[in-house]
């Protein structure tokens, strides 16, 4: 891993509104992925209700 990791970017997925795209200065390794979805789930658990599917509910603009 030479280049450091950044994120410039994060955006909205157009055809599924519960999908969301993060943009990478680099390839993320396997170990990387599995933090950023700790990290992730972690913060949709402490940040929002349950729903009855389980899920945090979408933002709406």
């Amino acid at each position: 891993m030479d280049e450091p990791l950044k994120c410039p970017g994060i955006g909205r997925d157009g055809d599924d509104v519960r999908t969301m795209w993060l943009y990478f200065t680099r390839k993320l390794t396997n170990d990387e992925m599995r933090q950023l979805h700790a990290i992730v789930q972690q913060w949709a658990e402490s940040t929002s209700e349950p729903t009855p599917m389980g899920r945090a509910d979408v933002l709406e603009d």
